[in-house]
C-alpha cells in the first residue's frame, strides 16, 4: 500500500481504493507566528550568547585557554537561557501562561531543563569544536547554537509552555 498525504479529518485505510492515508495537520497561523516570535528571540539569544562568550574570553585572557572558553561558554549559555525565557514567556508564548510566582517558576524551572539539556550539546559541539579541533570560536559557538534550537523549540512548545488545562 502506498501511503497518501491526506488533511483530512481522519487517517484510515480506504476500502475502495485500498491506499492508505495519513492524516497529516497543517500548521495553523498562529503555530507559525509563534515560530517567527521564537525565532526573533532566539536570534537575540544568539547575540547574547556570542557576545558573552567574546567578552568572557577577553576577561579571562590570562587563563589557560581550555578552561577560558569552558568558563566563558558556561556563562554565556546559562545567561542566555534567562534572557530567552524572560522574552519567550512574555511575547513568544503569553497566550499560555498562568499567572502568579509559583506559576512563574515552574516554567523557568522546565525551560532551564528544557534549554539546559540543549546548552550540553551547544557546549560539548563548541567546546570540541573550537579547543581540540582549533575551528575558529564564532562558527564552532554557532554551530553549536544551531544544534541546539531545534531541541527547545518542540520540547518548550510541548511542555513548558503547553496550554493550560481548562
Amino acid at each position: 500500500m502506498t501511503p497518501i498525504l491526506h488533511a483530512g479529518a481522519r487517517g484510515c485505510n480506504s476500502a475502495a481504493t485500498g491506499r492508505q492515508r495519513v492524516r497529516v495537520k497543517m500548521p495553523n497561523r498562529q503555530s507559525l507566528a509563534r515560530l517567527a516570535k521564537f525565532g526573533v528571540v532566539g536570534l537575540s539569544g544568539v547575540g547574547v550568547n556570542h557576545g558573552l562568550l567574546l567578552l568572557g574570553l577577553y576577561v579571562l585572557d590570562a587563563w589557560e585557554p581550555a578552561a577560558a572558553y569552558a568558563a566563558a561558554l558556561t556563562a554565556a549559555i546559562g545567561i542566555s537561557i534567562l534572557t530567552n525565557f524572560l522574552l519567550n514567556d512574555a511575547w513568544t508564548w503569553r497566550d499560555r501562561r498562568l499567572h502568579g510566582p509559583r506559576a512563574f517558576l515552574v516554567r523557568l524551572g522546565k525551560y532551564y531543563l528544557v534549554a539546559g539539556a540543549a546548552g550540553v550539546v551547544q557546549w560539548a559541539i563548541s567546546w570540541s569544536l573550537s579547543i581540540p579541533l582549533e575551528v575558529n570560536v564564532h562558527l564552532a559557538n554557532l554551530t553549536g547554537i544551531a544544534a541546539g534550537v531545534g531541541i527547545n523549540f518542540f520540547v518548550n512548545h510541548l511542555w513548558t509552555f503547553r496550554k493550560p488545562a481548562a
